[in-house]
């Protein structure tokens, strides 16, 4: 037997589930390193775990039931990206070998590959890493680059407010269209092949690059405070689509320079710090992703002026920094989640896992959802009125839910 275990040996050994020796390690009950995306576990400590257990029949309580007392290590979704702040929330590992990097509970449920996103889209063939060809038409990418946008736009104009990526500071909007801008002089020229491709370029139903911006300059209302965009942007090969009807080559790393290029050069022209999705309908190629997500050790895109996303339309996935907190406030924009969403999706969580029979405060599952806690009350509030939870005021921990009876 080798001298160090991955989780899913360690797990055979024990004949438990995957996310039993997860749940272990990151509640301090079994050691283990780190190393990359990857746990490696001695059998020394699996042996000396075992050993320990000898005497402590019954089941072990859940480690949610303890947010109040202890705060968990946490970790990034390999597909979505969201934080993973407590066991509870863990799907199960990629299951391309031997990658096994943690995926949340909803990728796990709603992908049935159950990969994390570069092994989503990566195969390997004859020692090389290329992206799986899936061919999109034309009338596919034009109907999601128009959901994209859309999606954008309603999840932006449902907000109140935005909060500033330069400070953080929250700016209350009363008209939107104000601030609004269906095509940015940013959008560069895109090169596929031999071709130059322009926003526009399209014309009858062939699909086109379409983009939407919100601009807020806020430098002459608050002085010292630079502006800053939100904006997203469907990127179409429209010459394929002009030549076949279909397209099916990911957008690439050079594709992603120039914008990169472009981008840089007007916020620095206009003092402003850039907010972006970019989206294709054929996905992007692994060296693009890896480039804004980073890999095998090397981080993630950074930039003064520029925060962004990339979106394949195809799964809808999301590849980004995760360590780059000026961009998780508009993750949902550029996924098109709308607040009613959001909230929902708050709801599911709390039923299915987060709640303990002595209840959850706002700020702990705002912790653990990773939603702002004027979401979190107003799912409170939708659970309270369905009369099997209950919601008490707490001196010290505030609002709190909890379940009847």
């Amino acid at each position: 037997m080798k001298q160090f275990l991955s989780l899913k040996q360690a797990a055979d050994l024990l004949g438990v589930d995957y996310k039993t020796i997860y749940n272990l390690i990151r509640t301090g009950q079994l050691p283990a390193a780190r190393i990359g995306n990857i746990y490696r576990i001695r059998r020394e400590d699996l042996d000396a775990f075992f050993e320990r257990q000898k005497g402590q029949p019954g089941v072990a309580p859940s480690p949610v039931g303890r947010w109040s007392q202890v705060e968990y290590p946490k970790a990034n979704c390999a597909r979505c990206g969201i934080v993973i702040r407590y066991p509870s929330l863990v799907g199960g590992a990629c299951k391309e070998e031997p990658c096994e990097a943690v995926l949340c509970r909803q990728c796990w449920a709603n992908f049935p590959d159950r990969k994390c996103s570069l092994h989503s889209l990566v195969q390997k063939e004859e020692g090389l890493e290329r992206t799986r060809s899936a061919v999109v038409t034309a009338e596919e990418a034009a109907q999601w680059g128009l959901q994209f946008i859309a999606g954008f736009d309603l999840a932006m104009r449902d907000r109140t407010s935005v909060q500033s990526p330069i400070d953080g500071s929250s700016h209350s909007i009363t008209d939107w269209n104000s601030v609004h801008h269906e095509e940015p002089a940013l959008l560069p020229s895109f090169r596929h092949g031999s071709a130059v491709l322009r926003s526009g370029g399209a014309s009858g139903a062939l699909p086109k690059n379409l983009s939407s911006c919100y601009h807020f300059r806020l430098k002459e209302q608050y002085p010292g405070s630079s502006s800053f965009a939100i904006m997203a942007l469907a990127l179409i090969h429209v010459e394929s689509y002009q030549a076949t009807g279909a397209d099916s080559d990911p957008a690439t790393l050079v594709e992603l320079t120039r914008f990169l290029e472009a981008a840089s050069d007007l916020a620095k022209r206009e003092e402003a710090v850039y907010i972006a999705g970019l989206a294709s309908p054929t996905g992007w190629d692994p060296k693009a992703i890896q480039t804004v997500s980073g890999d095998q050790g090397k981080k993630g895109f950074s930039s003064l002026y520029l925060s962004f996303c990339l979106i394949d339309l195809r799964s809808m996935s999301l590849f980004f920094n995760p360590g780059d907190v000026r961009l998780r406030p508009y993750l949902d924009a550029f996924r098109g989640f709308r607040r009613e969403d959001l909230i929902k999706d708050i709801q599911r969580q709390i039923q299915d896992a987060l709640l303990t029979r002595e209840g959850q405060s706002v700020k702990e599952v705002s912790r653990a959802t990773g939603q702002p806690e004027e979401l979190v009350n107003k799912a409170f509030e939708m659970l309270q009125r369905t009369g099997l939870y209950e919601v008490r005021r707490l001196p010290r921990a505030g609002l709190v839910i909890s379940k009847k009876g």
